[in-house]
């Protein structure tokens, strides 16, 4: 199976943690580095849309 992904975001906490995102086969993965364990997660399509209208409806609120 051939994987497309796209530039990975990298952000450093303030306490060594660090994050790192990117868009993989679809779907938004986020990989959680803290003191040299991993924790690999991902979103599914739908989960992004739930985050996208949330956020819509909050912007929606905050321009009220």
């Amino acid at each position: 199976m051939d994987s497309v992904q796209t530039q990975t975001f990298s952000i450093r906490g303030d306490g060594g943690g660090e994050v790192y995102i990117d868009f993989c086969d679809g779907q938004l993965c986020v990989s959680v580095v803290i003191e040299g364990k991993q924790a690999d997660f991902h979103f599914d399509p739908v989960t992004l849309k739930m985050f996208a209208h949330a956020y819509k409806l909050h912007c929606e609120e905050c321009n009220k």
